[in-house]
């Protein structure tokens, strides 16, 4: 884990900066970033331990996993319609679904976001262990190096490509054993 850490933390810290390293953060968006892991840590062990009470005799193995996404989503949108309720109404919502180009990337990030990513990741989770899982999911900051270069022409240094070298040696040492 320490290996594929500093793998990440070489391709992300001080990107787009002269420095060697820089790290200036704001202290709110670390906190919620810390709030997010932990968030998302528990979240991964408890649909763990839901997805082994599913009954496979219902419902095929393969969906299972999309199954119990349906439910987290179901939650979600619980919580965020709340959250929007009470803190502006409705007004915002009502807006944002006449803009045609906003719901269409929307729900195209929807698709890859909470239903096919997160449905993938219970799926790694229902077949392996939540910390290997968890590891694999975390080289996002990786992978979206050519997607960022593609989209935004974003350059990728030697740092990155060193970086990332070294998070997936670190992933790799996972099935060493």
């Amino acid at each position: 884990m320490l290996v594929t850490l500093a793998g990440i933390g070489i391709s992300v810290l001080g990107r787009g900066t002269r420095h060697k390293v820089s790290l200036k953060l704001p202290l709110h968006g670390v906190l919620y970033a810390v709030g997010a892991a932990l968030c998302q840590g528990v979240g991964l062990v408890l649909s763990k331990i839901g997805l082994a009470h599913y009954d496979t005799s219902a419902i095929p193995a393969w969906l299972i996993p999309f199954n119990a996404n349906f439910f987290r989503c179901l939650a979600g949108i619980s919580g965020f319609s709340l959250l929007l309720y009470f803190r502006e109404g409705l007004a915002p919502l009502r807006e944002a679904l006449h803009d045609a180009r906003g719901m269409s990337v929307a729900t195209a990030t929807t698709v890859f976001g909470p239903f096919i990513g997160v449905g993938f990741s219970l799926m790694a989770v229902q077949h392996t262990s939540a910390g290997i899982a968890s590891m694999l999911i975390a080289l996002t900051p990786i992978i979206i190096l050519l997607p960022s270069y593609w989209l935004f022409h974003e350059r990728i240094t030697w740092k990155v490509v060193i970086g990332a070298i070294v998070s997936v040696a670190g992933v790799s040492m996972f099935f060493w054993g």
